[in-house]
């Protein structure tokens, strides 16, 4: 980009988290921010005849709660992990289903290396894991938008966990919106911009962490469950979330933010400007974590591929801080807050905890002075994965230097007290481990394996 663009050029970015990326690789770059738009004659309350139709169409009663997702069902839009939610938020709602909609792809995480060798496997043998089944789940595959109106109207909440790298926008939510569905999204991406918490739905944290992004899966169901039991203030949600779609994300708003930035790039030619510049921070991270392969192999993309190693771990982390929610902060006595097992851990025969995570699986050796403790504290989280700041506080007092290690290395989040029973969140932790496999761009795939210092 520093080679074709000038100062006087206008970058356009979708959302303020790319905004920010934009910035960081090039600092006197101009970048604006200009929201995509939803199409107003497409997505817009749909009535009750539609509605009833949809839902007969898969098997829905008339009193069940819809659990929506609509978008592709990869490992990065984080699927798997909305599954783990959904089962605890059945504890407290037996009467919910959740309807998946969109294709299934194994495509790989190229920046991380890792693929699931069949998703569609991957997902249903953890549903069997965490006692789902079709009552419960539906996936109902790609849909036309006429159906996606339909759905999205009938809908309770449009969940998305995503945390993919490229979410610059999610369109999906704001058409749900304009239905006049709220969301439960991760702070990830454009959702920032477009889930506002108690004003279109719930946020969700997403923390960068020393073991990849993490979800607060328990402040997840803590809030789906919020949002299908309060009617009245959930209708109240609805009609703002049709307010916002219709006020922030039309297509003449859209029009005008566009014309508004070919005019400054207009005005700004006529001007002296220079080529941007890359950051010291963008020579590094291309040097380090992109490179020539001999030949296109799986998990290339264009000519160039990710290397993997800890150095481009330590720029991707910092790459993607701006489009996650925030980094992990550090441990501090909170009475209000609860701490949560980020992913299932598994000590292996070397002594290093396996991240049972599918989308950041990470190897890390523990250090030998915390070996015992760490061993105890991870006992207790898989008994009990969700744990009062007050209770942890008495049960890790002797451990205390263990703890904070974990928290440091992203193995537990600080989470919300919330409503539901703790434990209905024990299936979680002993979830089973996906079918990954790793992409090696210079040689074959072989199976994957992470470490984290």
């Amino acid at each position: 980009a520093d080679q074709c663009f000038r100062t006087c050029d206008v970058l356009v970015a979708n959302c303020a988290a790319d905004v920010a990326l934009a910035r960081k690789f090039w600092p006197n770059a101009t970048v604006r921010c200009v929201p995509l738009a939803y199409d107003d004659a497409i997505f817009y309350p749909e009535d009750e005849t539609a509605q009833r139709a949809v839902r007969a169409s898969l098997g829905i009663r008339p009193d069940e709660k819809i659990v929506l997702y609509a978008g592709r069902v990869t490992l990065e839009k984080n699927v798997h992990t909305l599954l783990k939610v959904f089962s605890v938020v059945l504890t407290a709602v037996p009467d919910a289903r959740l309807v998946i909609a969109g294709s299934e792809d194994s495509i790989p995480f190229v920046e991380f290396g890792v693929m699931p060798l069949d998703i569609r496997r991957c997902l249903r043998r953890l549903m069997t894991h965490l006692g789902l089944d079709e009552r419960h789940v539906i996936f109902a595959g790609h849909r036309t938008r006429d159906d996606l109106r339909a759905l999205y109207s009938t809908a309770h909440v449009l969940v998305n966990l995503t945390l993919h790298h490229d979410e610059n926008f999610g369109l999906a939510q704001v058409e749900a919106m304009a239905c006049g569905v709220p969301i439960v999204g991760t702070t990830w991406g454009g959702l920032k911009d477009t889930v506002t918490q108690n004003v279109t739905g719930k946020q969700v944290p997403a923390v960068v962490t020393a073991t990849g992004v993490k979800v607060d899966w328990w402040r997840a169901a803590n809030s789906i469950v919020q949002l299908l039991t309060t009617d009245a203030s959930n209708q109240q949600l609805r009609e703002r979330c049709r307010a916002v779609a219709r006020d922030r994300y039309s297509m003449a708003r859209y029009g005008d933010a566009l014309d508004e930035a070919v005019r400054d790039a207009a005005a700004a030619a006529r001007r002296p400007s220079e080529p941007i510049r890359q950051s010291a921070f963008a020579e590094e991270f291309w040097a380090t974590c992109i490179g020539e392969p001999q030949g296109l192999k799986l998990g290339t993309f264009g000519r160039r591929f990710y290397r993997q190693g800890p150095e481009s771990l330590r720029l991707y982390r910092e790459l993607i801080t701006p489009f996650a929610g925030a980094a992990m902060d550090p441990v501090r006595p909170d009475a209000e807050c609860a701490w949560c097992l980020a992913a299932p851990l598994v000590f292996e025969e070397d002594d290093t905890l396996s991240v049972n995570d599918p989308l950041y699986p990470f190897e890390v050796p523990v250090p030998k002075h915390v070996l015992d403790d760490v061993r105890t504290l991870v006992n207790q989280f898989t008994l009990q994965p969700v744990m009062a700041h007050g209770s942890l506080e008495a049960a890790t007092s002797a451990a205390a230097e263990a703890f904070v290690w974990m928290q440091e290395m992203g193995l537990v989040i600080r989470t919300c007290r919330g409503t539901l029973d703790t434990a209905g969140a024990g299936r979680l932790v002993g979830a089973p481990s996906f079918e990954m496999r790793q992409i090696d761009s210079d040689t074959d795939i072989v199976w994957f394996s992470r470490s984290a210092t």
